[in-house]
């Protein structure tokens, strides 16, 4: 039996992300962000007043130890991978999709020989975007990782600072 051409069309846009078929959205859940936030509590009956104090100064502090502050930056990382970014289709995709544009635009004589010239050709440039993905999604980890030390340091800073000061903190 003889494939259509519009199915392994389908199948090749499929395989690539640019056709999402029906079912639920799968993939591993994004792990949690680092929080700057710090949760303390005076320990040396410290009143109100003097409790916001202490924070404004501690973050001042702790902002120039970490070089992160919150208040000026936004509270979330680089954006998470989409599907989008998923690695190592393109090249299967290409050759699928290479392969069929070859057979369907060929004489039956050529077919053979046109079908593996587009789908060598299809898995060539599909395994370049794959590499491309693959490149951007450890550019975006790097960044994610940076952004995720700067915040732990600018936590770590406000708990030292907290803590000199008599708080106990979460």
């Amino acid at each position: 039996m003889r494939a259509s051409f519009g199915a392994i069309l389908l199948a090749g846009l499929t395989l690539a992300g640019c056709v999402t078929p029906a079912g639920p959205a799968g993939g591993p859940a994004p792990r949690p962000r680092p929080s700057p936030d710090v949760q303390f509590y005076p320990q040396q009956g410290q009143s109100a007043a003097q409790q916001d104090r202490d924070r404004y100064e501690c973050h001042l502090w702790a902002v120039k130890k970490s070089g992160y502050d919150p208040s000026a930056e936004p509270r979330r990382s680089p954006e998470p991978a989409t599907r989008e970014d998923q690695q190592g289709s393109g090249a299967l995709a290409g050759a699928i999709i290479g392969g069929a544009i070859g057979a369907a635009t060929s004489r039956d004589e050529d077919r053979g020989i046109n079908t593996f010239m587009g789908a060598t050709t299809g898995a060539m440039i599909g395994a370049a975007s794959d590499a491309e993905k693959q490149r951007a999604a450890q550019q975006r980890a790097a960044m994610e990782a940076r952004f995720d030390e700067r915040v732990l340091r600018y936590r770590r800073a406000m708990t030292a600072c907290l803590e000199g000061r008599g708080y106990a903190v979460r």
